[in-house]
């Protein structure tokens, strides 16, 4: 299969998941395609307000397949869909807004080469910048525009 070909059965794979999770009440958080001649593969990781269930994966999981056969995209291919987990990366502004005041673990630069970390309650998230109260009650103020790389760390 061209990469030309694969880009484009890929975005229609992304426009499919998207709209499924978006009829379902979900927020589609991560998607991964792995083409193969026999057996491809797709990995959705699904989000919502409130926990992830089983019964929701299942659900999606149902619709999604549905919706993916009806395009003849694949002869076979393997679904898994989950939760981002308890390890979940946090990814933009929006995301750490909605996770003040859960433990997070955040990875970030102080110089153009030299990083630190900062681990414990995310207590603020104020404009571009977070707060974290880590371990002995010390404060860390992190810009968001230096992160490397931030996950919830419970």
């Amino acid at each position: 299969m061209s990469s030309r070909l694969i880009e484009i059965k890929t975005k229609e794979i992304n426009v499919i998941a998207e709209k499924t999770a978006d009829r379902l009440g979900f927020q589609l958080y991560e998607i991964k395609v792995l083409f193969k001649k026999n057996n491809s593969h797709i990995d959705v990781k699904i989000d919502s307000q409130h926990p992830v269930s089983i019964d929701d994966c299942s659900l999606f999981s149902r619709e999604f397949t549905s919706e993916i056969d009806n395009t003849g995209i694949f002869d076979n291919y393997s679904l898994e869909v989950s939760s981002p987990g308890l390890k979940r990366k946090i990814r933009t502004i929006e995301e750490f807004k909605r996770f003040e005041g859960s433990p997070v673990k955040i990875i970030y630069f102080i110089s153009e080469e030299k990083t630190l970390a900062s681990k414990g309650s995310l207590i603020e998230v104020d404009g571009e910048r977070l707060v974290v109260k880590e371990d002995g009650n010390r404060i860390t103020e992190i810009q968001f525009g230096a992160v490397k790389s931030a996950n919830l760390d419970y």
